[in-house]
């Protein structure tokens, strides 16, 4: 076995109750490497991509990456992916402990198959598993939940990926949960575990994970630390104000999503963004296993009307979704939205986003109080949100209209709302708008997972030193692959789509990896430095190309999954609200996206797909996918 792995999979079968342990294929891992990649080959293998994705047949696949839980910094990531409820391919990532404590305790992978009787949730204690009763825990938040479980194991530092009742009752935005602030949130993939009775997944471990050359590896976790993430003033200043600070630079920008994406500016970010969280309301900061940037943080409310709400610093994205998106402007509204999100076991985003369509579809008067079983959806009346999540998470009353996202919500209400429901293949976007983002635009019409901003780096491309807080930002290049400033340009489509096509790829070695992409996707050197890390780490030797070829092969697997559930050029399309509506202020008032098509059909020939975005068959062939 490679260095770097703990060197089995365990295998849950959840109808049966049966569990087996595995090898992971010598070839596998050289192809596919660990995390994202790992999961995409096993859970392209054993299904059937047209299974409904909230019955038996479906599988979820939990899994860490070689480089997680062996020092090395910004690398305790893990991964799950499965098919989505919105009927793509489902794929999501955690920080925390939980991935390296899956490893300690002897695993690289669980594979959970079938559906229980009854609520379960499966203990992992140093190699050893079993499947307890979760009865008494169904009903309970996330929060709760970890609390109980720890309680009844008698264990502190046992580690727990869980469901909220979102989950639980199969509500499309659910997500899950763990540490209890780091989870996998996007796609639905809580209403997946929730689907097949299984509340959570607890381990522990006390093992240890071997590398092939330690002495290479301990020079290059001293140059990261001290070297690259050191000195790059937006990942220290990301440790200091969290990743809501962002909201300022991208406000000034006029990228700013506000009032459902109608504006890309926001007249009060200065009441809610990271510095203010810092002067306010942070108790302490605190990081993921093995990572110094400590981007996360406890924080308490202390005057207003939500004084005493206690939680978790939020990160940009929810923060953008319970704020600006909706018209808040008020710090403690949005710490309490987002702590009771999380609560819930709810993605922030795809939540505060489908909670926007409906305050619009509510000022247009396709909605009124009647509708909503009389919450007030005016523009930034935070009570109604937190009303409204309660509803959402359980599917009731007015909140089942908005429990599977902005794309189900327009059919159910009608009208005209189809008009201004942004979402990509029934996923909300990111906090960029993609007005002024036009590589950003191309991302999230490409993800394989719907609307996914995090995968790529296009936005510090787009925005290049901009982006950063104090300047001295990467901006997103990578000379070694030809990424540089002079042949990039945020208003032009030229390159936009093979520079995405190198990212892409890029980006699925880093989830497969895992390293945590905050910090890692900001350094110049990145192309040659990840699989030096990699070769050092696993002692399998892994060149830059090789790695772009991995990366190449597990994204198209994930394309052809999509293509088997009918996918194709007419889902990759972005909404009309950034195709057709300009925006109403900001910086770029009046702009739209241009030449979108151009830029689409550009992309489809630098992946070596049709004109329909389908791989053509010499492109799958080059790649080994049959």
């Amino acid at each position: 076995m490679f260095g770097g792995y703990a060197g089995k999979i365990l295998r849950v079968n959840l109808t049966t109750r049966k569990i087996t342990r595995e090898d992971i294929p010598e070839n596998v891992i050289r192809d596919y490497v660990g995390g994202v990649g790992l999961g995409t080959y096993y859970l392209t293998k054993e299904i059937d991509p047209t299974v409904d994705a909230l019955g038996s047949q479906n599988k979820m696949i939990f899994a860490s990456g070689p480089l997680c839980g062996i020092g090395l910094p910004a690398a305790s990531r893990w991964s799950v992916v499965t098919k989505s409820p919105l009927g793509i391919w489902g794929e999501g990532l955690g920080g925390g402990f939980w991935g390296p404590e899956l490893k300690f305790s002897g695993y690289d992978a669980v594979i959970m198959e079938g559906k229980a009787s009854s609520p379960v949730y499966l203990y992992i204690n140093n190699g050893f598993p079993e499947l307890r009763s979760a009865e008494h825990l169904w009903g309970l938040d996330t929060y709760q939940t970890v609390n109980v479980v720890r309680n009844e194991l008698m264990e502190r530092w046992v580690r727990i990926a869980c469901i909220g009742p979102a989950g639980e009752s199969q509500c499309h935005l659910a997500g899950i949960i763990s540490d209890p602030d780091a989870g996998a949130w996007r796609g639905g993939l809580g209403a997946v575990m929730g689907s097949k009775n299984l509340k959570a997944i607890a381990v522990r471990g006390e093992g240890e994970i071997s590398v092939a050359h330690p002495d290479t590896l301990e020079e290059i976790v001293h140059d990261l630390l001290f070297e690259h993430f050191g000195k790059n003033s937006l990942i220290t200043d990301f440790s200091e104000v969290g990743g809501m600070q962002v909201l300022t630079s991208l406000n000034l920008e006029g990228v700013l999503p506000s009032f459902n994406w109608r504006d890309g500016y926001f007249d009060t970010t200065e009441n809610f963004d990271g510095k203010k969280v810092k002067e306010t309301i942070l108790l302490s900061k605190y990081g993921c296993m093995d990572c110094r940037v400590r981007c996360r943080g406890n924080v308490r409310v202390k005057d207003g009307p939500f004084a005493g709400t206690t939680g978790y610093r939020p990160q940009i994205d929810p923060a953008c979704a319970f704020g600006p998106l909706s018209g808040v402007g008020e710090l403690g509204a949005i710490i309490k939205n987002t702590i009771e999100c999380n609560r819930l076991g709810m993605c922030g985003i795809s939540a505060g986003a489908s909670i926007a369509f409906a305050m619009e579809c509510y000022e247009k008067g396709l909605i009124n109080k009647t509708d909503t079983g009389g919450i007030d959806l005016s523009w930034g009346n935070s009570q109604g949100i937190y009303e409204l999540l309660q509803l959402m998470a359980r599917k009731e009353g007015f909140g089942k209209v908005l429990s599977d996202g902005v794309r189900e919500a327009a059919k159910r209400i009608g009208g005209n709302s189809e008009d201004f429901a942004v979402h990509v293949k029934g996923l909300e976007p990111y906090t960029y708008d993609a007005r002024g983002l036009w590589g950003m635009g191309l991302t999230f019409a490409t993800s394989n997972r719907g609307a996914c901003g995090v995968r790529q780096a296009m936005v510090n491309l787009d925005l290049g030193e901009k982006y950063s807080l104090g300047g001295g930002g990467t901006g997103g290049y990578h000379p070694a692959l030809g990424i540089t400033p002079e042949k990039y340009s945020q208003f032009k489509i030229d390159n936009k789509g093979q520079t995405l096509v190198l990212l892409q790829n890029i980006k699925s070695i880093i989830d497969s990896a895992i390293v945590c992409n905050l910090p890692w996707r900001r350094l110049t050197d990145l192309p040659e430095l990840l699989p030096k890390v990699i070769s050092a780490v696993t002692g399998c030797d892994m060149s830059m190309n090789q790695m772009l070829e991995n990366g190449e092969r597990i994204f198209n697997l994930q394309k052809m999954f999509n293509v088997k559930n009918g996918v194709k050029r007419k889902d990759d399309m972005l909404p009309r609200r950034f195709l057709e509506h300009p925006l109403r202020n900001g910086k770029l008032k009046g702009k739209v996206l241009e030449n979108f098509e151009e830029m689409l059909s550009e992309y489809y020939t630098a992946r070596g797909w049709d004109e329909d975005g389908i791989p053509q068959r010499e492109t799958l062939d080059r790649l080994g996918i049959r």
